[in-house]
């Protein structure tokens, strides 16, 4: 019984009834799928490119488009878990402060790796907040509240994010991996910052990741295929509408 509960939460996805038994489950089953010699697919990450081309759209029926799409380049660029953003404590604009070169950051109140219970903070550059505060719209204007609600003052669940993910890629043209799920835009941030030149470590740290979990995020022959170091990765995306990686 344990051994098919945990299949099937490798498989959608999914934490059920009691998420840290489960994880502990899921986790001695990839083991024994290691032990026996069966290779773990990676699970689907949200590409760069993708991302510019959801930035292009330019009108949707969706009345969450738009926040949704705040919340995804915010997940994208300051490797934030989903949970984190959209939650019971959502990130008020009490919460954002700014450096002197305009660098965003949203402390977080509590984290899923803050086991100090001190709080953590996700930052991201100029560029990607100008975005966000483009996306939000009017809303981004009354600096009360929430940080991520559409014009309805409402923010969207996780399912209602997921699937307006999965929308955005049938726009585009792109068939959405199975599993594609809201972790995804961390994973491809993650995979995006190696391939414009970002240390392993430096990655590790502004992810907040406190175990090596994500190393299976990544590719390490990605930067080699796409030849490429860029002093700031988010430029490629936000500012031409193009990845890098087209370039």
């Amino acid at each position: 019984y344990s051994c098919n509960l945990a299949e099937y939460c490798r498989i959608h996805n999914e934490a059920l009834v009691v998420p840290g038994v489960v994880r502990q489950i899921c986790k001695a089953w990839r083991q024994q799928e290691r032990r026996a010699g069966v290779r773990i697919k990676p699970k689907p990450t949200l590409a760069a490119s993708s991302l510019a081309r959801f930035l292009k759209i330019e009108s949707s029926s969706d009345p969450w488009h738009s926040c949704c799409l705040a919340v995804c380049v915010m997940a994208f660029f300051g490797l934030a878990r989903l949970g984190e953003i959209i939650s019971d404590s959502p990130p008020c604009w009490r919460d954002l402060s700014f450096d002197a070169h305009g660098v965003a950051t949203i402390f977080l109140q509590r984290s899923k790796t803050d086991l100090t219970r001190c709080g953590a903070p996700i930052s991201v550059s100029p560029e990607a907040w100008s975005k966000i505060v483009e996306l939000l719209g009017p809303r981004s204007r009354s600096r009360e509240g929430p940080i991520f609600v559409s014009n309805s003052g409402l923010g969207p669940t996780k399912a209602v994010f997921v699937r307006w993910l999965r929308n955005a890629h049938a726009i585009i043209g792109v068939e959405p991996l199975v599993g594609q799920a809201g972790h995804s835009p961390r994973r491809g941030g993650a995979q995006h910052l190696f391939n414009t030149g970002w240390s392993l470590d430096t990655i590790k740290v502004k992810g907040r990741w406190a175990s090596d979990s994500w190393r299976k995020y990544i590719n390490l022959n990605a930067r080699v295929d796409a030849g490429i170091t860029l002093k700031d990765p988010f430029i490629g995306i936000l500012r031409r509408g193009v990845t890098p990686l087209l370039q």
